[in-house]
């Protein structure tokens, strides 16, 4: 569990500096980036509040790469 709050403040201090994204979030949707993460492979938005559960049940071991961008039209 410690390596997975370390990995969300990682993640969290990342972000910080990331592009919003570009486009519409349907209503009910939750906003990638403020609400909700989006992780590869699967893309799926983890709220905020899950995403230290979600990093601890992961099968097996993750590579952290948080990007800079979060919309590819911006690179």
């Amino acid at each position: 569990m410690e390596a997975a709050r370390l990995a969300f403040a990682l993640i969290r201090f990342a972000g910080a500096v990331a592009y919003p994204l570009i486009g519409h979030t349907p209503p009910g949707v939750l906003k990638v980036g403020t609400e909700a993460y989006m992780f590869s492979p699967s893309w799926r938005r983890v709220p905020r509040d899950e995403v230290e559960a979600f990093l601890v049940g992961l099968p097996s071991p993750a590579l952290l790469a948080p990007t800079l961008t979060t919309d590819p039209r911006r690179v």
